[in-house]
């Protein structure tokens, strides 16, 4: 329909129907509804977007001009809005870091122009620095505190510094061309490619606390790019309050993997939901990563370690690994993995801001053992109690998240040397559990 009005080109029609994400597209059935997206995946830009408005004014008139011209306005007030809001949580954010004093964050967003799309902290500073929206003297007052500040804020800096010095006549110049996407995509692909990696060869230190400001303003980060993407999504989550993590606490920290497991409670609006999330340290690179998480699988996973942070579950004789690699396969082989589901509109719920592993989207998203392994046949058959997770798509329908599966499964192998595999039963075992479970999750 879209390209039949000649809202979009046949080229960015192939373009978005070849899209990975086509299948999110089928449900949009509103017309401004599937142009935010097209926008969101970079298939229409504000130019093309500006192009159809006017090939709308010049070749139809009365009802149908004006029913074509609602669709694009309604479209671009709803990337301004979204916009608009991330800018805002972006010059918040400098606040929250105290670079920024209450009585300056309130000076600047009256300042913040709505066609402005500042992406996050970084923009925030070299937009109030380049155009002069702080005094010199405080602009240098706020550089020194960056500097004395730690490493987040040293990097932050940095940042700032690689956009001046790199950019400095175009930003300068898209600043004062008040233009639309332009000047967030320039500034956005330039932290892209911003980060510096330190090699280590010593282990490295233990990850931040669970409610350690880093990993708080980190979150904070995440849950920008997810409100947009949310919008993006489902336009009409435009307005819907950004969420914001309180209560975060540790729930154990398993050092030999350099993983913290972590819990909190997740506040948008009158909307409160359970948050997990773990925080690790990379061996090789020594980077900090925030990874979202099963509440369930969190606690079950954290909660028991040893007094040197490991695993107190390990499947014994089984393994862990070997545990998992014969599950996965037993349900390829048994069960046969559910097929992903459409898109549905998510209204009233959070907007998912830490990133899950991409583990975690596959149909058996992860795996725990939760109890030692009862011996049915010495060596070679037991039965061991495991927690799954499990990307059900009843589920994923009709409340927008995975489900937990607890029960006892039998593993078997014929000698002692030969691997471990399902017995014959695990069709049957993962049925039954997957029943039960799935009546308890409907009548909460």
């Amino acid at each position: 329909m879209l390209q039949s009005i000649g809202i979009i080109s046949a080229d960015q029609h192939q373009r978005a129907l070849a899209a990975a994400e086509a299948a999110e597209a089928n449900v949009l059935s509103d017309l401004s509804d599937l142009l935010v997206w097209l926008y969101g995946r970079d298939i229409v830009s504000s130019a093309d977007l500006r192009r159809a408005w006017a090939h709308v004014s010049a070749n139809y008139s009365g009802e149908e001009q004006e029913h074509y011209t609602a669709i694009l306005k309604k479209t671009v007030d709803t990337i301004k809005h979204a916009k608009r809001s991330i800018s805002e949580a972006s010059v918040m954010m400098l606040q929250d870091m105290a670079l920024i004093t209450p009585g300056e964050h309130d000076q600047l967003l009256p300042q913040l122009n709505s066609d402005l799309y500042i992406s996050r902290p970084a923009v925030a500073l070299a937009w109030i620095e380049l155009n002069g929206k702080l005094t010199r003297d405080r602009v240098q007052e706020i550089r020194r505190a960056m500097t004395q500040g730690g490493p987040e804020l040293t990097n932050l800096l940095r940042e700032v510094d690689g956009l001046k010095q790199e950019h400095k006549t175009a930003v300068r110049a898209a600043w004062r061309r008040t233009l639309t996407g332009p000047v967030g995509m320039l500034l956005g692909a330039v932290l892209l490619v911003a980060g510096t990696y330190i090699w280590r060869i010593v282990e490295p230190p233990p990850p931040p606390g669970c409610a350690d400001p880093e990993i708080t303003r980190s979150l904070k980060k995440m849950m920008l790019r997810a409100s947009f993407d949310a919008v993006i999504a489902m336009p009409s989550a435009a307005g819907t309050p950004m969420p914001d993590l309180v209560a975060s606490k540790e729930v154990g920290y398993a050092s030999e993997k350099h993983v913290r497991g972590c819990l909190g409670t997740l506040q948008s609006g009158d909307t409160e939901l359970p948050y997990a999330y773990t925080i690790e340290r990379d061996r090789i690179d020594g980077e900090t990563r925030v990874i979202g998480a099963s509440t369930a699988i969190v606690k079950a996973r954290f909660s028991h370690l040893d007094a040197n942070g490991r695993f107190i579950h390990n499947a014994t004789p089984i393994g862990r690994d070997d545990a998992e690699n014969a599950f996965r396969a037993g349900f390829d082989k048994q069960v046969g993995g559910p097929k992903s589901p459409a898109s549905e509109d998510r209204s009233g719920k959070l907007p998912q801001f830490s990133p899950p592993a991409a583990q975690r989207t596959r149909p058996i998203a992860e795996i725990e053992p939760v109890a030692p392994c009862r011996e049915i046949k010495a060596g070679l058959v037991y039965s061991c109690r495991l927690l799954v997770e499990y990307n059900d798509p009843l589920m994923l329908m009709l409340k927008h998240s995975s489900m937990d599966l607890e029960g006892d499964f039998t593993f078997q192998r014929d000698t002692d040397s030969s691997p471990w595999t399902m017995s014959d039963t695990f069709g049957a075992e993962f049925a039954d559990i997957l029943a039960k479970s799935s009546l308890e999750a409907v009548r909460q």
